[in-house]
């Protein structure tokens, strides 16, 4: 029913529906729970989640991706991917009502270098594929440029500049952000990809997070991927940080 192959809305990340309801029964995914995804692309993750009555929130910083794509279908696939809101053909919303599911609160351009959300102890799981350069490189907001001030006039609709981020930068900001904003007991589950002299000593760590589980997928002779799950056991303490 989920297979990829009658997916409405993809992009060149999307999680194999075997793997995404994987991912959301490591996170425990119940009806109720408040579970955001802040790498979502087409929401693969989310779906699963949803379809397990779990109420979902997406977040990505490639607004081209949550935005969807054009009408204009004479374009190529990936060049697609629609520049004004006017233009919008399908987006990962479509994902949601192809399996008649809730859609989410929100899927919104978010930065997991700068995490925008209010308050503390928020989600009750974190799930996410991160980028890892495999497939999709990570970006954070930034410039190699100069910054400017942006024109009053020009503000509506800006969307900011991204540089590169290393996957050590987004594991360490990712754990910093879940001790923050999961509830206590709440879990984060992500993949990981690790080369063939992995260690253990080579996952990241936190003071607030507790590993659970980490299961290996054999993907090459040379790569695999780990699916990690970890779980918050108390509220950070100023000062704590992750470790990568």
């Amino acid at each position: 029913e989920y297979d990829l192959k009658s997916r409405n809305y993809l992009c060149s990340t999307s999680m194999t529906a075997e793997n995404s309801f994987l991912v959301a029964n490591f996170a425990h995914a119940t009806p109720g729970k408040l579970v955001l995804d802040p790498f979502c692309g087409s929401a693969s993750l989310l779906v699963s989640c949803a379809h397990y009555g779990c109420v979902t929130m997406g977040g990505d910083i490639d607004i081209r991706v949550i935005r969807g794509k054009e009408k204009n279908k004479a374009m190529v696939s990936h060049c697609r991917y629609a520049r004004t809101v006017d233009r919008i053909e399908i987006s990962p919303l479509d994902n949601f009502r192809q399996y008649n599911l809730p859609e989410p609160l929100d899927m919104i351009r978010c930065d997991n270098a700068k995490p925008t959300w209010r308050g503390n102890s928020l989600f009750d799981a974190i799930v996410c594929d991160p980028p890892y350069g495999v497939r999709a490189g990570a970006r954070k907001t930034g410039s190699s440029k100069e910054i400017k001030p942006i024109p009053e006039e020009l503000r509506e609709g800006h969307i900011p500049g991204t540089v590169a981020y290393s996957i050590s930068d987004v594991l360490s900001d990712l754990l910093n952000m879940a001790s923050k904003y999961l509830t206590v007991q709440g879990r984060l589950v992500f993949w990981l990809p690790t080369t063939p002299d992995y260690a253990v000593s080579d996952l990241p760590t936190h003071p607030c997070m507790e590993m659970l589980y980490n299961c290996a997928e054999i993907v090459t002779s040379k790569w695999q991927r780990r699916l990690i799950t970890m779980r918050k056991t108390r509220e950070p303490v100023e000062g704590e940080h992750a470790v990568c």
